[in-house]
């Protein structure tokens, strides 16, 4: 069951609440607003002749043709949100994947570096824990070494400098 508001001046037809604006051509001049409740099956219309008085109504046949076109708005709105979310997480997924491939050409150890750079100040971040009493710095860092595990070889491998003898 709904409640329907049309105010005609400022072309707004309301239903349950929410409102939406647009053209309402045909509608009768001398009406103001029109209100209806479907549970009640009853309403009234407002006149602009303020001295004319509401008329208390019924029906709302006459007046279902804007209700039929908010609904049409309310569905084109909700299948521009749907196009938008989906273009939204497409986005999302491309930029998770230029990471992915950005890292992925990278050594374990760069990888990790280019990470922990992007936490910010760990020395905040290891004081805030302390003082809050969370591990927001280890879990972190958990994360990433979870993420980019331990991939040593020979190449990563930079042997101590050699002391020469006197």
């Amino acid at each position: 069951m709904s409640k329907y508001s049309i105010v005609a001046d400022d072309n707004c037809v309301t239903v349950d609440g929410l409102g939406k604006v647009f053209a309402m051509d045909n509608f009768p001049a001398a009406v103001h607003a029109v209100h209806y409740d479907t549970l009640t099956s009853s309403g009234h219309v407002e006149y602009k002749d303020i001295s004319k008085d509401n008329e208390d109504i019924t029906s709302f046949s006459d007046y279902q043709t804007y209700v039929d076109v908010w609904n049409t708005k309310k569905t084109d709105e909700a299948i521009a949100k749907e196009v938008a979310d989906a273009t939204q997480k497409a986005e999302e997924a491309a930029v998770e994947q230029e990471q992915v491939d950005y890292l992925a050409n990278m050594t374990y150890v760069e990888q990790r570096e280019e990470l922990y750079n992007r936490m910010g100040n760990q020395y905040e971040m290891m004081y805030d824990d302390a003082v809050n009493g969370t591990t927001i710095w280890k879990d972190s860092i958990a994360a990433i070494k979870v993420r980019v595990p331990k991939t040593w070889t020979t190449a990563d491998y930079i042997a101590p400098p050699v002391q020469e003898e006197e």
